[in-house]
């Protein structure tokens, strides 16, 4: 599954700009910008206790924010509360109707789910809006492994490693699906890049995107 909410944070960013988020935010609780900073980089680590609560503020405070909903999904997704992550992913969409990634969150939700109908109708609107959103050419690409339409697969991989060519799980199912339709050393290729960039079947792949 690939989210694309969340921008890469290095480890020495979390230890000098959370105490510096956390001295500015008390004198200035009206700055959602900040609030969403420092939850996104306590999101980053593992904090997600810490995350919801600065993404809950920054909610409170200006509700028509959407990327609040989208990094607060983010929270839900990785704690395992897909009935709160598809809430907070449908006010995305509803508050930015035009933004690819919206769709595209909802869209890998879905296919965590297995409701690969609307994993397809979601992904594919992203892919409209944005013909260049990597994750979901990836997640689309991963839903037709899933279905067994294994050439499809092959080619939404393609075009996912095109965009972002460290994509492990577009290796996994792209090696995936061409082992399916006798590929045999193509399949391997594809299966050991993936092992070597870190996939883990499951994992959450995150992708940079700039707000």
């Amino acid at each position: 599954m690939n989210t694309a909410t969340m921008q890469t944070i290095e480890p020495s960013t979390f230890n000098f700009e959370i105490p510096a988020l956390a001295k500015q935010l008390p004198s200035s609780p009206v700055d959602v910008e900040q609030l969403l900073m420092r939850g996104d980089c306590f999101l980053a680590f593992g904090h997600f206790e810490d995350a919801l609560r600065d993404f809950n503020l920054a909610i409170k405070i200006d509700p028509t924010n959407a990327k609040a909903f989208a990094s607060r999904a983010v929270v839900f997704i990785r704690t395992n509360d897909f009935e709160h992550a598809f809430e907070d992913l449908k006010m995305q969409i509803m508050l930015e109707k035009n933004d690819a990634m919206g769709y595209c969150n909802r869209g890998a939700l879905f296919v965590v789910v297995k409701r690969f109908d609307r994993a397809i109708a979601d992904l594919c609107e992203a892919i409209r809006l944005d013909p260049n959103c990597a994750p979901a050419y990836a997640n689309l690409g991963e839903a037709y492994y899933m279905l067994d339409r294994y050439t499809d697969a092959i080619e939404c991989c393609t075009m996912a490693l095109d965009l972002f060519p460290s994509s492990a799980e577009s290796y996994f199912y792209r090696g995936k699906s061409l082992e399916a339709l006798g590929q045999i050393v193509e399949a391997q290729n594809d299966l050991e890049r993936a092992t070597a960039i870190g996939y883990m079947p499951g994992g959450i792949e995150s992708y940079y995107r700039s707000n």
